[in-house]
């Protein structure tokens, strides 16, 4: 994996998260789509163990530095991702349908950790717990196809000389 470049693609999606996705906002609970939960599971899917492993980690902290507080984001990403990195095989996920369900559960998932560990840390959920936990991954699954279609386009410009594992 080219890190660096890996990084760039967060950072831009992390900035992406902040102000612009408030543009494709749907109803007035003003829901959005979790772009760094759609790199994440792509991530998780699409790398080597180590690279999926470590990748999860780096997005869950991008996604506490540009949430509410520091370390659940982080705690749940990187422990589904893992979990996503190690059954990929075991489990159907080569086609982008697929793929787009695994975010949606994903995002439950994630949605369940960060809110119980938001909670032990007496943080106050920075979304309603119904929109972190079935609707934000709802739109963001919705929104995955087209975005890993996309990032499969990309595959160079972060991807070192080994393919991917789903290849």
């Amino acid at each position: 994996m080219h890190w660096i470049r890996f990084i760039i693609l967060i950072l831009i999606a992390a900035i992406v998260q902040t102000s612009l996705v408030s543009v494709v906002a749907v109803t007035e609970a003003q829901i959005r789509p979790n772009l760094l939960l759609i790199l994440m599971v792509f991530f998780a899917i699409h790398c080597p163990a180590q690279e999926a492993i470590v990748s999860a980690f780096v997005i869950g902290l991008f996604a506490d530095l540009i949430g509410a507080g520091m370390g659940p984001l982080l705690l749940a990403y990187g422990v589904i991702g893992s979990l996503i990195s190690e059954v990929r095989h075991s489990l159907m996920m080569r086609h982008i349908p697929q793929q787009m369900i695994v975010v949606f559960v994903a995002g439950c998932v994630c949605g369940l950790i960060a809110m119980v560990l938001f909670r032990i840390k007496n943080c106050p959920l920075p979304t309603a717990a119904t929109h972190l936990v079935f609707w934000q991954p709802l739109y963001s699954a919705l929104l995955a196809g087209p975005l890993f279609w996309i990032l499969q386009l990309m595959g160079p410009l972060y991807r070192s000389k080994h393919r991917s594992v789903m290849s």
